[in-house]
């Protein structure tokens, strides 16, 4: 096992337990799971997928803005692309190597990180970039994702609503068709996280070559920061999730049926369970 092999944690959407997972891999004493860090783990790699994909349309428009050509509309014209990437690349290698010194600092011998969305081509431009890093992606069922998004207040209409429950959808589903078979690709279920914490646990930490995990994480309620309800927070750093309106339920419920199929998810609430 490689001692600088990072970790990375990623979810379809947020509230899937990222927190969670990042406070019981840091358990191990092994492995220090920072937060979030989205120029690192987004905004960087996006950049230079961007940059990849628009090679051509880059390099013709800087070389006719160069050639004198001011006739035009040049907002593409950016610096050679290959030598762009390469300096993007570097970029990332020393952003790699800040975390490398800081874990090290703390006593850990790896580092990894977390972000509670994730795109396939994110993972795996990180992948690409990070040969011998190991992937955990947590998810949740959608029902219980939706009431905890709405009681931070991420949630303001019903199309809010609904593109957040599309992004869970398409996140699952991209996500375990294309890397779920991979070695260095590991499915955690939040709800049998949850509900079998050894077994699962264990599973985790036979995935990244750990030592004992303390299982004594899962006894701390830990949603939110502390601050006022109206904005979504907690004076004990724990919100209550809301109900789901009968439209709400609906859409959660179309598209639990829909994923079901591929994923292991615990029966849907009842009709019921619904305000009003």
């Amino acid at each position: 096992m490689n001692s600088e092999e990072p970790v990375f944690i990623w979810s379809p959407s947020q509230r899937c337990g990222t927190g969670l997972l990042q406070r019981l891999i840091t358990s191990s004493k092994e492995i220090l799971v920072f937060g979030e860090d989205r120029f690192f783990t987004d905004n960087l790699p996006d950049l230079m997928m961007e940059h990849a994909e628009h090679d051509e349309q880059i390099q013709e428009s800087t070389n006719k803005l160069a050639s004198g050509d001011l006739s035009g509309w040049f907002p593409s014209a950016l610096p050679k692309c290959e030598d762009y990437l390469d300096a993007l690349a570097g970029a990332f290698q020393l952003i790699v190597n800040v975390y490398q010194k800081s874990s090290g600092e703390f006593g850990y011998a790896r580092w990894g990180t977390k972000l509670p969305y994730a795109a396939s081509g994110q993972i795996r431009a990180i992948r690409t970039l990070l040969p011998d890093s190991m992937h955990v992606f947590i998810y949740r069922n959608i029902f219980d994702v939706m009431r905890s998004i709405k009681a931070r207040k991420w949630v303001e209409s019903k199309e809010d609503f609904r593109v957040a429950c599309n992004n869970w959808f398409n996140s699952v589903c991209q996500n375990i068709d294309i890397h779920g078979n991979r070695e260095w690709f590991h499915v955690v279920s939040y709800d049998e996280l949850i509900d079998n914490p050894k077994i699962e646990s264990e599973k985790i930490q036979k995935f990244l070559g750990l030592n004992d995990l303390d299982l004594g994480v899962f006894d701390h309620k830990v949603n939110t920061f502390q601050g006022e309800k109206s904005e979504g927070h907690s004076e004990s750093l724990y919100v209550e999730p809301d109900k789901l309106t009968v439209f709400e339920y609906r859409i959660c419920l179309e598209l639990h049926e829909r994923v079901k199929e591929f994923i292991q998810l615990p029966e849907p609430p009842g009709l019921d369970s619904c305000e009003g």
